[in-house]
């Protein structure tokens, strides 16, 4: 297997398609426990949704790697944070990368062996417990900042922290066991869009804010020293399709 040519990271953003039919080609890429996994889910777009990131991971892994989807092994870590298994002889991954999905789009995020990523992305939703949700789980600084807004304008502010603060768990890979409470990310809207030179340090993070369509939110965490190497566009998820 030849070694991975990727020298930053690379983000896609795909739209999960609507028609039930569209869906058999990355079913196929499955293997059979994600078929499983996918059929456990209540709610047909949400099958759809982890059906279209899993296997749209698997085809950009697989291309990187010059190798078989199919023959990519994805493990999950101890707070179930999912990456691929080490090669022989070898004591790290030769890709890192993450994943997430909200609201008929999904962010996928890889970066070189040993430099590992978080993402998250938000969509739009009624959030008339925002505030109480805030007190339970925010940081005091996040939960003021909040508190200081109007109230037109806390629903956005809200999913917009959310996202950076599920980044940075996602990255370090400790999900929601490490503490959302452990630490402050900006509330406000502005954060950069920009590679590691112009990324808010945070919890030992670079963060920063990734371009998405209006009603979403989408961050990005990683370690510096890495560039991004382009910042992705909508992409209708057959086109990644052999």
């Amino acid at each position: 297997m030849p070694a991975p040519t990727l020298a930053g990271i690379e983000l896609q953003l795909l739209q999960v398609p609507d028609a039930a039919a569209a869906l058999t080609p990355w079913y196929a890429l499955l293997t059979s426990e994600e078929r499983a996994r996918a059929r456990r889910y209540r709610r047909v777009s949400d099958a759809a949704a982890f059906m279209i990131a899993r296997g749209a991971l698997r085809l950009l892994l697989a291309r990187r790697l010059g190798c078989a989807p199919d023959a990519l092994a994805i493990v999950t870590g101890d707070h179930g944070k999912p990456g691929l298994a080490c090669l022989s002889g070898q004591s790290t991954a030769p890709l890192e990368f993450n994943v997430s999905h909200s609201a008929g789009l999904v962010l996928i995020g890889v970066a070189p062996g040993g430099a590992p990523i978080g993402v998250d992305i938000e969509g739009a939703k009624p959030m008339p417990r925002r505030m109480a949700i805030a007190r339970r789980y925010f940081a005091p600084a996040e939960i003021a900042a909040l508190d200081a807004l109007p109230e037109d304008e806390q629903a956005q502010a809200f999913l917009r922290c959310w996202s950076r603060k599920e980044a940075v768990l996602k990255a370090c890979g400790s999900g929601l066991a490490g503490g959302l409470q452990g630490f402050s990310v900006p509330v406000s809207a502005g954060l950069p869009v920009a590679d590691n030179t112009g990324a808010v340090e945070v919890h030992g993070w670079a963060l920063c804010d990734v371009p998405v369509p209006p009603g979403y939110w989408a961050a990005l965490a990683f370690r510096r020293g890495l560039a991004v190497l382009a910042w992705p566009q909508v992409l209708a998820a057959d086109l990644l399709l052999p």
